[in-house]
């Protein structure tokens, strides 16, 4: 039984791993979130994509206001008069812990909908120490505690 329960919980985590790549927006936020530019020098893309045109640069310090997070990690961002694209990466939230609007939630939805999760299963969100804007996501199996993938709070990727 207890094979079988260890080669059940290594499938999971494998196919969580392959299935938490996808492509869309992570939160569709009205609202923004402060954020400083890492990099001496950013440029600003016009889509979600390094090979993307360039539509301006940004200096190491300057603040900017980031309206969404995509699971591949591009921050979407107001420039000048126009939104633009820079990679989270490069970025230092000024609340590097607060879930991003519609963030967990959409988490959870995905995770019952790719099967890591079953609906009405008995889960804990947890933060990961050390880590910020990490959490990592438990779930009670025969009275213990396993923890199944850690999620970006900002983006919503997660992997097991």
């Amino acid at each position: 039984m207890k094979k079988l329960f260890i080669l059940c919980i290594t499938a999971v985590a494998l196919i969580a791993f392959t299935l938490s790549f996808p492509t869309t927006n992570a939160s569709a936020a009205s609202s923004s979130e402060k954020a400083y530019v890492k990099k001496a020098s950013l440029n600003v893309k016009a889509k979600r994509s390094n090979s993307s045109n360039t539509v301006g640069k940004l200096k190491s310090g300057q603040t900017v206001k980031v309206y969404s997070t995509s699971y591949e990690g591009w921050s979407k961002i107001k420039y000048k008069n126009t939104y633009g694209y820079v990679h989270m990466q490069n970025l230092l939230f000024a609340e590097p812990d607060k879930w991003s609007k519609g963030v967990k939630s959409g988490v959870i939805k995905r995770a019952i909908k790719n099967g890591h999760l079953e609906p009405g299963e008995k889960y804990k969100i947890k933060k990961s120490p050390g880590a910020p804007g990490y959490y990592q996501l438990f779930v009670e199996f025969d009275g213990q505690w396993y923890r199944a993938f850690t999620i970006n709070c900002k983006s919503g990727w997660y992997h097991g």
